[in-house]
């Protein structure tokens, strides 16, 4: 027994003594290499007594402190291997050296590191053969070599690695494998060889049977394809032949490969006809063939596509008409179709395809009419500058572009195109000024907004008087409000908020009787508000907020029966508040907010039944709250804060049902009693300004509001029903 236990024991010493013996030989090693490294780097190298490699970047380690893994990706390391012994890691599974410089050959050393279940050496500068003893790691699963500069063919030893699933040699100078000595890998599934020197496809792929993705792009491989070896590859899923010098028709087989979901054969010399049994490829996302020598039809099997979303058939030969079961394919994204001898007009059920984001059909034979309804259905199509030809086409009457990816400037041509009627270029990324001379005699509408358009407005944007539809919101425009719409009696919506337009307009808006809808708010326009906004007897949308408007507001605005929101707010406005603009009864949103208005709040806001948000914050306003908002049983959001009132808050106000959120301010005068009504009234209370709250009143308050007493200051958002009509 004693001598089992001392056995055991001269077993764990020398067992730790190995560790100990390992750890320090790993950490010698890294030194060595380091120090043999052009620039410093790596300053948490180093010996001392307080460090551990475990500690050191780019280093893991196992729990007995043995290295596992040595990971310096993107390390601005510059040198070579020749001091790394592979050697001295016993345990190292993971050595990832990409992305730096090193250069010289890649050891044969590291055949010793046979516990190596990833190595990636890739995008370095690496030169010579792929030294054959990398076939020892006999455990690899992940080879990455891509982008360096080795050359040979490429080693028949890789093909012991029998556990690799993922090999890449790609952008290297490799020729081909021995095709009698490179034998099949059962567990490769992915296998990228692309923009080397290869000349055939490799014979050993046909024993790769678990293969999936296969990249030979960009090589010199000639001949046909050859599909009894490819054919073999039952779950392949992704093939790329892609700029090679592969000839001859394309197989009939081709339609065998049911798995497939990426067939890149474009740049290549293929000819013939496309097979009819593409259309059997049903998983298929990518189909390139373009830039090829085929002759014929675009088969109409290609609308059994249905996963279908690149489609590239560019410089393809094609001479027939598009089929129109290429509207089934509604998941594209991308179709290019430019320069082929394609004839006819597009088709109409091309309209399904809604989610096109990249269109070419340039260089063709076509004929006939765009259908309306396939521009409209197409958006986010176009990208780029307008041509300044588009001023060529002088009978156009409607142009629309909204809705694009479209920059830079509006072409001074389109001044030209005297017969619009519209003209809609919203939501680019357009910038610069709209062409000063821009105003079509029959212009009726014209949308400007959510682009970077600076300088002004057109001044003769309404000089044909016709206009109804104006938008330029949230652009960059600057300058007065063009005189020409005095002229357009027809407006119907008007929307220049978000801009930096300045300027008078007491006398700058003419009578219109049809006017719905109009937002000037966010600018730098100042003036009086003119009483001939009274006579706009329709209007249901009236914002002039975040201006710099002065005067008193006009009565007549009491006549606007259709109003539904009238926002005044952010000005200077001085006088009394109108008791006419309470008999707008639609009335939605009433906001005055941030002037300067004084006197009290009329009583008459209790005839406002649909009001669901009233905002009267940060004026003059004096008196006590009226009882009679108490009838405003719609109301949503109140806020009176930052004024002068006194007295108590009427207890009819928790009668309102809806009531959200208030925002009220308290002086040393203010007291607050609510009753039992209050019990299905306010369910937030917002105290602004200088609060104060009696004892007596706080113990109420609890009891109304939950077991928390309101906090005071509180801010809260205004609740959506509040929101502005972002997109009217």
């Amino acid at each position: 027994m004693t001598r089992t236990l001392q056995r055991i024991f001269h077993f764990l010493i020398l067992s730790s003594a190995f560790v100990l013996i390992t750890a320090q030989r790993e950490a010698e090693t890294l030194l060595n290499w380091k120090n043999s490294l052009n620039f410093p780097t790596l300053p948490s190298w180093t010996l001392n007594s307080s460090s551990s490699p475990c500690n050191w970047t780019g280093i893991r380690c196992n729990g007995e402190g043995s290295i596992i893994e040595i990971n310096l990706e993107n390390s601005g390391l510059d040198g070579t291997l020749d001091r790394f012994d592979s050697s001295s890691f016993p345990n190292l599974s993971s050595l990832n050296l990409n992305l730096n410089n090193l250069v010289g050959d890649i050891p044969s050393g590291i055949g010793n590191a046979t516990k190596l279940i990833s190595l990636d050496l890739s995008s370095n500068n690496f030169t010579n053969q792929i030294p054959p003893e990398i076939g020892n790691l006999k455990e690899l699963q992940v080879l990455r070599l891509y982008n360096n500069s080795l050359t040979g063919p490429i080693p028949h030893q890789l093909s012991n690695l029998q556990k690799l699933w993922l090999l890449d040699l790609t952008a290297n100078y490799l020729r081909d494998p021995d095709p009698v000595q490179f034998k099949g890998m059962a567990s490769l599934t992915e296998l990228r060889l692309y923009y080397i020197l290869l000349e055939a496809v490799p014979a050993f792929i046909a024993e790769c049977p678990n293969l999936i993705f296969l990249d030979l792009s960009d090589n010199l491989i000639t001949g046909q394809i050859p599909m009894p070896l490819l054919s073999r590859l039952k779950r392949l899923e992704f093939l790329n032949l892609t700029k090679n010098s592969v000839e001859g028709p394309l197989s009939t087989n081709i339609g065998n490969f049911r798995n497939l979901r990426h067939l890149r054969l474009g740049m290549n010399k293929l000819n013939g006809t496309i097979p009819y049994e593409i259309g059997l490829l049903s998983n298929l996302e990518v189909l390139e063939l373009h830039e090829n020598g085929f002759d014929g039809p675009m088969p109409s099997s290609v609308g059994n596509l249905r996963m279908l979303r690149n489609l590239n058939l560019k410089l393809s030969g094609l001479n027939s008409s598009i089929p129109e079961e290429l509207g089934l394919c509604s998941n594209l994204t991308y179709l290019e179709l430019s320069s082929n001898s394609l004839i006819g007009a597009l088709p109409l059920s091309m309209a399904s395809l809604t989610q096109i984001r990249e269109f070419g059909i340039s260089d063709n034979k076509l004929s006939g009419n765009i259908h309306p309804s396939l521009l409209s259905n197409w958006s986010e199509l176009l990208n780029g500058k307008l041509p300044p030809e588009l001023g060529n086409i002088k009978s156009l009457e409607e142009l629309d572009l909204s809705e694009n990816d479209l920059q830079g400037t509006l072409p001074l041509s389109i001044t030209g195109l005297r017969n619009l009627n519209l003209f809609y270029v919203a939501s680019n990324n357009f910038s610069g000024s709209i062409p000063e001379d821009f105003g079509p005699d029959f212009l009726r509408n014209a949308t400007f907004s959510y682009n970077n358009f600076s300088g002004k407005l057109p001044p003769g944007i309404c000089n044909g008087g016709k206009l109804i539809y104006l938008a330029a919101n949230r652009n960059n425009l600057v300058g007065p409000i063009p005189s020409s719409l005095r002229n357009c009696t027809g407006l119907t919506r008007v929307r220049l908020e978000q801009n930096l337009l300045d300027g008078d307009i007491s006398n700058a808006f003419g009578m219109y009787p049809n006017l719905e809808y109009i937002d000037l708010g966010d600018n730098r326009l100042s003036g009086m508000l003119s009483s001939n906004w009274g006579q706009c007897t329709i209007l249901s949308n009236f914002r002039i907020a975040g201006n710099m408007m002065s005067g008193n507001i006009p009565p007549e605005l009491g006549n606007l029966t259709e109003l539904q929101n009238l926002d005044l707010s952010g000005n200077q406005l001085i006088g009394k508040i109108p008791i006419e603009l309470f008999s707008s009864s639609k009335l939605n949103r009433f906001n005055l907010s941030n002037n300067q208005l004084s006197g009290h709040i009329p009583e008459e806001v209790g005839m406002l039944s649909r009001l669901q948000y009233l905002d009267f914050s940060q004026n003059n306003l004096s008196g006590r709250i009226p009882e009679e908002l108490g009838d405003c049983q719609a109301l949503i959001f109140l806020d009176l804060s930052n004024n002068r009132l006194n007295g108590t808050m009427p207890y009819q106000i928790g009668n309102l049902v809806a009531l959200q959120i208030v925002r009220k301010a308290y002086t040393s005068s203010w007291s607050y009693r609510p009753r039992t009504g209050f019990s299905n009234g306010p369910r937030i209370v917002m105290c602004t300004g200088k609060s104060h709250i009696p004892a007596n009143d706080a113990s109420s308050l609890q009891r109304t509001f939950g077991k928390k007493k309101p906090t005071c200051p509180c801010t809260y958002p205004p609740p959506h029903a509040a929101k502005s009509d972002e997109h009217a």
